[in-house]
């Protein structure tokens, strides 16, 4: 009887640990805009910005990255991990010459792409739930 009760204890601490914590993903979608929003992907190229510019959005980036820990589900988590990596590295490197990032054009469309699979998951994800 003791084992039994013990091993159904242990089942449920390990699924609330498993799925506890995970945001809403309307929740979560808010926090990832507000990060996203960050990025000027619109004048990236035309405009590009300078190290002050690169130094501030660096910073909002690595401000906000943490907010979207935990995601919804791991491959949203995944997503936005390799977004927000993405873009520390690329505003780090500013002013982009050679390097990792083959100027902002690849930057920008690559920032895009990412954003784009994220919203595409989480648009998923909220027709999912019906949400």
């Amino acid at each position: 009887m003791t084992r039994r009760f013990f091993g159904a204890v242990l089942a449920v601490a390990v699924a609330v640990v498993a799925c506890g914590g995970r945001p809403a993903v309307d929740d979560w979608q808010s926090k990832w805009r507000e990060a996203a929003g960050v990025v000027p992907l619109d004048t990236l190229v035309s405009d590009p910005p300078g190290r002050q510019e690169c130094d501030r959005i660096l910073g909002e980036v690595r401000e906000l990255s943490p907010d979207l820990r935990p995601a919804p589900n791991d491959v949203i988590g995944d997503a936005a991990l390799a977004w927000s990596e993405f873009a520390e590295a690329a505003f780090f490197e500013c002013p982009i010459i050679r390097g990792e990032h083959a100027g902002w054009e690849a930057t920008a469309l690559e920032l895009a792409r990412l954003e784009s699979e994220i919203d595409a998951l989480v648009a998923f994800e909220l027709g999912r739930s019906g949400d």
